[in-house]
């Protein structure tokens, strides 16, 4: 694992738990750092209702691997909507799906 999967790793789990717990509609930032940042995206359609979690770089990240990848996706979330999932659960997720 190089240098911006470790910062990814460190980034995830990291992430407090009131920054994914209780989220609410709408797309916005919820947590971020020099690096990498966590996205609400909204809620996916379909039923049953998700929502869209994803963490991307930040363009003011200092890690030169990662400066090309500015903006882009490189973990994701989809946590349902009815709330049952614990924050220690969607670290595991974000976790499990990480790109780099």
């Amino acid at each position: 694992m190089g240098k911006g999967g470790k910062a990814l790793k460190n980034f995830i789990e990291s992430i407090p738990d009131d920054k994914i717990n209780g989220f609410t509609d709408g797309e916005h930032a919820l947590y971020s750092n020099t690096h990498y940042r966590l996205d609400n995206r909204g809620l996916a359609s379909g039923d049953p209702k998700i929502h869209n979690l994803q963490v991307r770089v930040n363009r003011e990240t200092t890690i030169s691997t990662l400066k090309r990848e500015a903006g882009k996706t490189v973990a994701t979330a989809l946590v349902p909507k009815a709330g049952d999932w614990t924050p220690d659960m969607i670290r595991d997720e974000l976790l499990s799906n990480r790109k780099i």
